[in-house]
């Protein structure tokens, strides 16, 4: 019998199971973000974390390379720092904690935009965001925010603490060109029918520790582990018909639904009762999707399936 090389079998072992197995793997965490220019026109970006991903590109979490142009008015997508120019519309940032620590601090994923109308409005669901305290100083900023902390930088670049009682932040960019630091985050890329051209930037950290935000709008943090309340779903994969099966008791319920690339999907609402919700995902093109539940008396829930 011929023996595989040891250098063969680590490199096998090395490689993330989703990977191996074609599965896409469920993150620590991740959730939509909504961007908006001066025109109107309107991108969303999935971003999360998880400490089994890594800095450069996670196929097993469902990060998708978009090799087209940028488009010429407005878009946005997401790059790892170790993966030049990969761009993302789905990212599963590397997360490190500390020994001994629950929390810990994602990698700085980047957020390069395409715009001609300013402003910008970044919108999110705070729920989604602060459903764990480990979230809880959660920050964007315009360059990369661990190379220069102190009150000098924080007084010279703009930086938004996505804060509990926050969902939004608009920005004009005037101040974005003031400072030396800024070169990080002004990136060459393709742009249709336009060629090479400077894109803006921001970045995101997910974040616990680091107080880079003076003031928590919290003032006490139970630190227990969040408990998404149990939902069912299936078939999965699903053809004509996904079902989520709970506890749906407000009528005031909201249900996001999205795509592997982030755009936002309209479902259609067959039936509902108030421990069963059917999807119409007849006309859904094949793929993953990705859903989101909130109501006013129950814990953001999130869920993903497969079309088929």
């Amino acid at each position: 019998m011929k023996c595989l090389p040891l250098s063969f079998l680590f490199a096998i072992c090395s490689i993330p199971f989703g990977v191996l197995t074609g599965q896409i793997l469920q993150p620590q965490f991740e959730m939509p973000f909504y961007f908006e220019d001066g025109a109107g026109n309107r991108d969303t970006l999935i971003i999360g974390y998880d400490d089994d991903a890594n800095g450069s590109f996670n196929p097993q979490f469902g990060e998708v390379h978009i090799e087209e142009p940028f488009d010429s008015v407005f878009e946005v997508r997401a790059m790892h720092g170790d993966s030049w120019m990969r761009t993302l519309k789905r990212i599963i940032g590397s997360y490190s904690i500390p020994f001994g620590e629950r929390c810990g601090v994602s990698e700085g994923m980047y957020i390069l935009l395409r715009i001609e109308h300013f402003p910008l409005t970044v919108s999110w669901d705070p729920a989604l965001l602060h459903a764990d305290f480990c979230n809880e100083e959660t920050f964007m900023v315009n360059t990369p925010i661990f190379d220069q902390v102190g009150p000098q930088f924080l007084q010279d670049h703009m930086y938004y603490c996505l804060s509990p009682d926050r969902d939004t932040f608009v920005e004009e960019w005037e101040q974005f060109y003031n400072s030396s630091y800024n070169w990080w985050l002004l990136f060459e890329a393709e742009v249709e029918g336009i060629g090479l051209d400077t894109l803006l930037g921001l970045q995101i950290v997910f974040d616990r520790y680091t107080s880079i935000c003076p003031q928590k709008t919290t003032v006490a943090v139970d630190e227990t582990e969040p408990v998404q309340e149990a939902l069912e779903v299936f078939p999965n994969p699903a053809t004509e018909l996904l079902i989520l099966r709970g506890e749906f008791p407000s009528k005031a319920l909201e249900l996001k639904l999205f795509d592997s690339s982030g755009r936002k999907i309209s479902p259609t609402l067959v039936r509902r009762t108030p421990t069963e919700i059917q999807l119409d995902t007849g006309g859904l093109p094949q793929g993953l999707y990705f859903g989101y539940l909130k109501s006013p008396d129950q814990p953001p829930r999130s869920f993903r399936f497969l079309k088929s």
